[in-house]
């Protein structure tokens, strides 16, 4: 809680501050896995906790902090829509994907609209990275990592059965300076 304070303080007291809570209009995006799924957010509240390694609500252990998101619309700035099928949580900035962005409405492959779990960047800046998405039939994960699963040639198989589905959107990798 500490550190979360620390980037508080920090990001009001410069333009040029390392984020790592939701302050500046810029969240860090957590991941969690409960072993067959991988969840994503800004909230900790969802899961319960924010350190790597420990376990929260529904079996989920914390990653870490993937990324930082955004936390408002504006340019260049498009909704990160998070679905869930029960099984799976999917992540998208195409509305068409499912076909539904009304809230608890069951879309394309059982998905039923979550939320806007954030905003990202439709292009990238010159301090943004890619958000690429993979999928290994029966969970989607992903990373700003392209060594994580080994490949992010669109449509290629990598580690963990999980083949590369391509850049979801762009986002700012955690420590990453925001300049204002």
């Amino acid at each position: 809680m500490g550190i979360l304070l620390l980037f508080i303080a920090a990001c009001a007291a410069s333009a040029h501050a390392y984020v790592a809570a939701a302050t500046c209009g810029y969240a860090p995006l957590y991941r969690y896995c409960n072993g067959f799924d991988n969840f994503y957010t800004t909230d900790i509240n969802d899961i319960g906790t924010a350190y790597p390694g420990q376990m929260g609500r529904n079996g989920y252990t914390s990653d870490g902090i993937q990324a930082i998101v955004v936390t408002d619309p504006g340019p260049n700035r498009v909704p990160l829509y998070q679905y869930c099928n029960g099984r799976d949580h999917l992540y998208t900035t195409s509305a068409a994907e499912i076909g539904t962005t009304i809230p608890a409405a069951t879309g394309k492959a059982g998905y039923v609209f979550d939320k806007i779990a954030a905003y990202c960047y439709a292009y990238q800046t010159a301090d943004s990275v890619p958000l690429y998405r993979y999928c290994n039939g029966a969970d989607h994960l992903y990373t700003t990592d392209p060594d994580e699963i080994g490949t992010i040639v669109y449509g290629q198989m990598g580690r963990n059965g999980y083949r590369c589905e391509g850049v979801v959107c762009y986002v700012l990798p955690y420590g990453s300076v925001v300049r204002q």
